[in-house]
């Protein structure tokens, strides 16, 4: 539930009547809350058999049914080498947002004597899972921070998705553009989009 006085404490009044008006969920980040996230069955392990300096290829899969995961690794960027199960151009990234079912393969560099926290954190901050890679004193991976719900709150209030402002759409030219789509080789598309 909200409470009104964080409503009124973030300027979202507005945005909460529209909200509670059109019978929209005020607070609705995950459709389901749960109490412990995991890696392999666990909510932290560690792998130390591992020497440093050494790379290693993560594989990261989100096999959840509904919650979307940031991933990210206490030892710095990841270099992102795989999306889902094809190679692409290497490219470092600091956290990574997963959506269900998404796979990723990442490589890490191993720490010397100390075991980095690779951490996948729930998106709406509910909790998260760890893995540590390497030995000795455990070194934290950057918190994701919980989202702001009542700024959420006034930005969807404001897209004006409202029926008054459709009515200016030219439907019949959308329904042309759908048609003309009925034809095409939907394997390429994607893989334009994708490349």
């Amino acid at each position: 539930m909200q409470s009104l006085d964080r409503v009124i404490k973030n300027k979202a009044v507005g945005a909460y009547l529209k909200q509670s008006f059109n019978r929209m969920n005020p607070m609705d980040s995950s459709d389901i809350v749960y109490d412990k996230f995991l890696i392999n069955g666990l909510i932290s392990s560690r792998l130390e058999d591992l020497k440093p300096n050494e790379r290693v290829r993560v594989k990261v899969i989100n096999a959840g049914s509904s919650s979307y995961f940031h991933v990210n690794y206490a030892g710095g960027a990841m270099e992102m080498v795989s999306a889902d199960g094809i190679d692409i151009e290497p490219v470092k990234v600091n956290h990574r947002l997963m959506g269900m079912g998404e796979t990723y393969d990442f490589i890490l560099t191993i720490p010397n004597d100390m075991a980095y926290e690779f951490r996948a954190t729930a998106q709406d901050g509910s909790g998260y899972a760890s893995y540590f890679l390497g030995k000795g004193m455990k070194i934290a991976a950057p918190a994701i921070p919980k989202p702001n719900l009542y700024e959420m709150t006034r930005a969807m209030s404001s897209m004006n998705m409202g029926s008054d402002d459709m009515k200016g759409m030219d439907m019949k030219n959308a329904n042309k553009k759908s048609e003309n789509m009925t034809g095409m080789d939907m394997g390429k598309l994607l893989r334009k989009v994708l490349i």
